[in-house]
């Protein structure tokens, strides 16, 4: 049938492209995956120290906790908020749960956070050696975990003094409690 002049074929309507969909925000802090952390490669030694440390910040010896972590903090004279130590550990749980266990602490970039510049060193010994005598002795040991909510028996602060007490003066100097933290006793 023609059409007239007047008369216009209405044009077909275009398809309408599809609307692009949005891939679905990721969560805002994506916990890692530890299926694509590169290996860890540990010599014995350095697994020791780093089971070691771990032990030292860890109350339960499974996870660190953000207790764990503030006691750590306040024994460097560095206290940390609760939201500053849960963004910490947040880093790098991938549990979710969290906690720190020790696959995650062996991921951190360096997990021997614990202190390690001179200064630091000296201000987390000064906080131990309460009569300021230049020894850390059972009992000044004992105290300040006690102070930091640790609750330990007089055999495992024995056990500690023992563990890094390298002349077996039964007490620990600077130097003993330099190697103890750097895991070198």
């Amino acid at each position: 049938m023609a059409l007239g002049p007047l008369e216009r074929r209405k044009p077909e309507p275009e398809p309408r492209p599809e609307p692009k969909q949005e891939p679905e925000p990721g969560p805002v802090n994506p916990k890692p995956d530890r299926s694509r952390r590169p290996q860890q490669h540990l010599s014995k030694e350095e697994m020791a120290d780093a089971k070691e440390k771990f032990s030292l910040i860890s109350r339960n010896g499974e996870y660190i906790t953000s207790k764990d972590m503030a006691a750590l903090f306040r024994t460097m004279d560095q206290p940390k908020s609760d939201p500053e130590i849960q963004q910490m550990i947040d880093e790098v749980d991938t549990t979710g749960r969290g906690v720190v266990d020790f696959e995650d602490f062996l991921s951190m970039e360096k997990p021997d956070q614990l202190p390690d510049s001179e200064q630091e060193l000296r201000e987390a010994f000064r906080v131990f050696d309460m009569n300021d005598d230049g020894f850390i002795s059972p009992e000044e040991l004992h105290d300040c975990l006690r102070q930091l909510g640790e609750r330990l028996t007089d055999d495992e602060v024995d056990e500690m003094i023992r563990e890094a007490d390298l002349d077996g003066d039964g007490k620990i100097d600077y130097h003993e409690f330099v190697q103890m933290m750097r895991g070198a006793t």
